[in-house]
């Protein structure tokens, strides 16, 4: 029963879908967080066809859904859709698309996409989530099935044909990476049967559908004594976890394990094998390569044993394990009842650098956001000024991710999107506010606010913030690389490794000075790592790694994308020295409030008549479409970056939340 009574009542007219994938575990989930909810709700069986497969077809189009499927998707629209795995997620978008964005989501599992629109997702221990305001952790899945369920008459009469205590043996199947290993499966069901032999009672195996056919008749075979019987349907599932006395269960389920220990009786778990692509998956990561992994079970059967809840596959331990269904079913009204937030659509371009600033400024609004990845066609290059305002110059797909409901603001960045963002604008009848971050090369009076770094030729305006440096993301915790670490002493020095721009070019003069500066470091102590970026060339990488391989000083170059992680880089640098062309990266070692220097590059052939021509020109102005020297300038005056090795920034500005505030205005509330 619903922890509060007179929700119902406060949530009365609201109407509740849930959306059903075929698959018994996660299927029991659903049904129980929408029951303990406490309002009436409607089930949505999906059917998928053979396109399910195809992951491009996986999207809001539900071209992998049944005709049959679809049909049942239509009005009137419901005020909450509860899902759970990445197919029903396209399915939930569709549900609040047609609904003009009314329609709350609230997800259990992991949708293996962003879950920046989620009203909620409720998430468990094996599934890689970072932390945010709109996921919910808890320790077990939802549901408790054997404290609600009555035997039939004919379950219990089989039931009271197996003398206690009754030993019951979950097996579940195989996944991609893992599989029952009958050998360890086959040793604890001799285990049990001569403990059966020794002290009396029963031994019962229940497949699933997942059981491979060998796997099964090695049950049947085995158990085929008195008092032992290997059951596929029948009895259920339910009612056998109810009058059972101790679980056995395969440890490739996750929702059968959860099961067992929410019982709160002794249970224990069957090891299993990694499948042949686990193995190499395994190997792979253990070279280190960096794979995506949307399940980590050896993270979830970590924290069942740190927790207490089970026990080895020949020691079964007992818990008092509480199930998480109230917990996740308080969370989901507080969703239902809370103020809608304000739409947010954060429209993401081509380069990465600047969809982070735009990241990192709907991060720190704290408000849920969608991201709208965007693709230009060949119109883009008539620029803001001729285009107008127009989706002329998005491709079909990006004009179909903006359909419905205009957006209470949007967050931009490129002078491309600019165009997009007047027309949503002129959509919404002027009711969409509109940030745009960086240099949008119109007047900052078409938007509410812009915001931007010193190298953007922007004059001063009432809707401008200007900032000393750029937004930088706010980054998982880095992995803690101890053995690498361990063979690089402090201090730890840090060089990055631009590449060139329009106007500039790295110096490799300068380069080769820093490196060996860096390498022979304060009387010869601490250590060296380098890393290069996309547009460092390959022939300076080279030279570099060719003068670290003949010091005697700790030094390492790591290739872009390598290991450490760029954020574990920056996180254990004791000092960061970082080439001058990128403003991104140097933004990125600010933040980090530690020393920082420039690694001086020189202009480019075409950088330096610009900039004679243009000094001449507009004197003390910066150039279009950015001029790095008033980026450099304003660190200095800002007190940003060292000319001194060792010496760190005075005082480092939280732009993000100057910003975060600023553009809080524009919604008319507070950070």
């Amino acid at each position: 029963m619903p922890d509060d009574p007179l929700f119902s009542d406060r949530a009365s007219g609201k109407k509740v879908w849930i959306l059903l994938c075929n698959r018994t575990g996660d299927d029991n989930q659903v049904r129980a967080l929408a029951t303990a909810v406490g309002l009436p709700f409607e089930v949505k069986e999906l059917e998928f066809n053979r396109l399910r497969h195809v992951r491009r077809l996986r999207d809001e189009r539900l071209l992998y859904l049944t005709q049959e499927a679809r049909s049942k998707l239509v009005p009137p629209w419901p005020d909450l859709v509860i899902g759970l795995g990445y197919e029903s997620m396209p399915v939930a978008r569709f549900i609040r698309r047609q609904s003009r964005g009314r329609t709350r989501l609230v997800q259990i599992g992991n949708p293996r996409s962003t879950i920046d629109d989620i009203d909620l997702l409720i998430a468990t221990p094996q599934y890689p989530i970072a932390s945010a305001a709109n996921v919910l952790r808890i320790p077990l899945p939802i549901g408790n099935p054997a404290g609600c369920v009555e035997p039939t008459a004919e379950e219990q009469l089989w039931l009271e044909s197996m003398p206690r205590p009754r030993r019951m043996i979950a097996v579940g199947g195989n996944t991609r990476q893992w599989k029952v290993d009958p050998a360890k499966l086959e040793r604890a069901v001799r285990n049990l049967k001569a403990e059966r032999a020794k002290l009396g009672g029963s031994v019962i195996a229940v497949t699933s559908r997942r059981t491979p056919k060998s796997v099964a008749r090695m049950l049947e075979k085995l158990l085929r004594d008195d008092a032992e019987a290997c059951v596929h349907n029948f009895p259920r599932f339910a009612p056998l976890l109810a009058c059972c006395d101790e679980f056995h269960v395969t440890a490739d389920s996750v929702s059968m394990l959860s099961e067992a220990i929410l019982t709160q009786k002794p249970v224990a778990m069957i090891p299993i094998g990694r499948s042949f692509r686990g193995k190499a998956a395994h190997l792979l990561r253990s070279l280190g390569v960096r794979l995506r992994s949307n399940t980590d079970l050896p993270a979830f059967w970590n924290h069942l044993r740190l927790s207490g809840l089970v026990g080895r596959a020949d020691d079964p331990k007992a818990s008092d394990a509480v199930e998480t269904t109230q917990e996740a079913a308080k969370a989901v009204r507080q969703v239902l009842e809370q103020p809608r937030s304000p739409k947010i659509w954060a429209l993401l371009g081509a380069h990465r650098g600047d969809n982070n600033q735009v990241l990192a400024l709907a991060e720190a609004l704290g408000l849920p956001f969608e991201r709208k990845q965007l693709t230009y066609n060949r119109w883009r290059h008539l620029g803001p000024l001729l285009l107008g305002a127009t989706l002329r110059s998005l491709d079909p797909r990006s004009r179909e991710l903006l359909t419905g409901k205009a957006p209470d603001l949007t967050i931009s960045t490129g002078h491309r999107s600019v165009a997009v963002v007047q027309a949503l604008r002129k959509q919404s009848g002027g009711s969409t506010r509109s940030i745009h971050v960086g240099y949008p090369r119109i007047s900052p009076a078409k938007f509410d606010l812009v915001i931007a770094t010193p190298e953007y030729p922007i004059e001063d305006h009432a809707n401008l913030l200007r900032l000393p440096f750029a937004l930088t993301r706010r980054k998982a915790p880095a992995e803690n690389r101890a053995d690498f670490w361990d063979a690089h002493p402090a201090p730890r020095r840090l060089l990055i490794l631009g590449g060139s721009t329009l106007y500039w070019r790295l110096d490799p003069e300068e380069v080769w000075r820093t490196v060996d500066d860096l390498l022979a470091g304060p009387a010869g102590n601490g250590s060296l790592v380098v890393v290069g970026s996309p547009r460092t060339p390959q022939r300076l990488l080279a030279e570099v790694e060719k003068r670290i391989a003949s010091s005697s000083c700790p030094a390492t170059l790591i290739p872009f994308g390598g290991i450490p992680t760029y954020v574990e880089l920056l996180d254990h640098a004791d000092e960061i020295h970082v080439t001058a062309d990128s403003v991104a990266m140097v933004s990125d070692a600010i933040s980090t409030r530690k020393p920082v220097q420039l690694v001086p590059v020189r202009p480019s052939l075409l950088g330096s008549w610009v900039m004679t021509v243009m000094s001449f020109a507009r004197p003390a102005k910066p150039i279009p479409p950015n001029d790095l020297r008033a980026f450099w300038r304003t660190l200095r005056e800002h007190g940003l970056i060292s000319d001194a090795v060792g010496l760190g920034p005075s005082a480092v500005p939280n732009v993000n939340r100057l910003a975060a505030s600023r553009s809080a205005t524009i919604l008319g509330g507070g950070p």
